[in-house]
């Protein structure tokens, strides 16, 4: 459960990306990633005048808010938390591999969180 209310996500939103959005619906999702799992509320927004994105997929955890753009790739609640797990676990390879000198693998995009 999102301990954040509505208007905070909604918030949230604006302050990531800039516009105003209208809350769609709430999606349960249970993800199993190969390095991590996941499983909690997806709030689904649609976005107002954004150029890119007509939707954006958000949830909360640990207090911070992710917010995924919907895209070719992402294109439902689950897909977005999909995302989310790869680039956590793409960017803890490439902080390990860091630590030991070694040169960091390509990492996939992650929308910027937000804790408020």
């Amino acid at each position: 459960m999102n301990k954040l209310s509505l208007p905070g996500f909604q918030r949230a939103i604006k302050a990531v990306h800039g516009v105003h959005s209208i809350f769609v619906r709430r999606v349960y999702v249970v993800e199993h990633g190969q390095s991590a799992s996941w499983k909690g509320d997806v709030l689904v927004f649609d976005l107002l005048g954004h150029p890119h994105a007509p939707r954006c997929y958000t949830w909360e955890s640990k207090g911070e808010v992710t917010a995924i753009l919907h895209d070719d790739v992402v294109a439902s609640p689950q897909q977005a938390v999909q995302r989310a797990l790869r680039a956590a676990a793409t960017r803890g390879r490439a902080e390990r591999l860091s630590r030991t000198g070694a040169s960091a693998p390509q990492t996939l995009a992650r929308e910027p969180a937000f804790s408020g």
